[in-house]
């Protein structure tokens, strides 16, 4: 069975991306396109999730601190992903795994999707 990524992604153009490049990766991309609750996330049961940060209804960051601090999902490797100036400082002050800047370069991405998920 292929591991799971989890997309959390707004902008559809970059989900469809993000989901090629999951799957030509030989793994299995599940994707939404907005922030989802912790017990979604526990139930979909990803080995990785990637985490736009600016998303509709929330930031990124936020969900990422959820994420982390629950003893359910704290153990999820999470990449943030961001044109936010500072994305770096964000997401480490969230407690994510990694940061990939937007726009972002495809072996920049999938080599921080290996380090993690394998």
């Amino acid at each position: 069975m292929r591991k799971s990524v989890l997309i959390i992604e707004n902008d559809p153009d970059t989900m469809e991306v993000l989901s090629d490049v999951i799957n030509a990766m030989n793994l299995n991309p599940v994707c939404v396109g907005e922030a989802i609750d912790l017990e979604l996330v526990n139930s979909q049961n990803p080995n990785l999730i990637l985490l736009d940060h600016w998303l509709d209804e929330t930031f990124g960051a936020d969900l990422c601190r959820q994420l982390k601090t629950s003893a359910v999902t704290r153990h999820i490797p999470i990449i943030m992903m961001s044109a936010a100036t500072g994305i770096e400082k964000i997401a480490y002050k969230a407690g994510a795994d990694a940061f990939v800047p937007k726009p972002f370069d495809l072996e920049e991405l999938c080599g921080t999707i290996n380090r993690l998920i394998l």
